[in-house]
């Protein structure tokens, strides 16, 4: 399955957040995004295997960052919704294995990038030139 067709919209959320949080702390790099996005597949593929697992934690602003992709993925799999943000229509939430795809597709594309931004200037000019 390919990510980034099935899940385009997962992505683009998750990317969207990412760059909201770059935006505000421009001392983030694409290695702090790696770490967030492996912490959280760590987390969600705990949660397949066992059902069970804590909340992945990180200080400072890339905790706040952790937190707010976490809130993505959680609202994409229909459980609250972030601020500002409808709730997810019945039928419309995934589940934790597309989450997983998803990561690892994102954890790919930062592996992509040259440079202690290259992901993250890719993505804001992407996001840019979609709206």
């Amino acid at each position: 399955m390919r990510a980034d067709r099935e899940y385009f919209d997962i992505l683009q959320n998750i990317e969207a957040m990412v760059i909201s949080c770059y935006d505000a702390c421009p001392e983030l790099t694409d290695s702090d995004i790696k770490k967030i996005y492996k912490r959280l597949l760590n987390y969600y593929q705990l949660q397949r295997r066992a059902g069970a697992g804590r909340k992945p934690k990180m200080s400072g602003e890339k905790g706040r960052l952790l937190d707010a992709v976490y809130e993505i993925c959680q609202w994409r799999m229909g459980d609250g919704a972030p601020e500002g943000a409808e709730p997810m229509e019945v039928g419309e939430e995934v589940d934790s294995e597309a989450i997983t795809c998803c990561l690892k597709h994102l954890i790919d594309s930062v592996k992509t990038w040259r440079g202690e931004r290259g992901y993250l200037n890719y993505v804001r000019k992407f996001l840019k030139n979609e709206v």
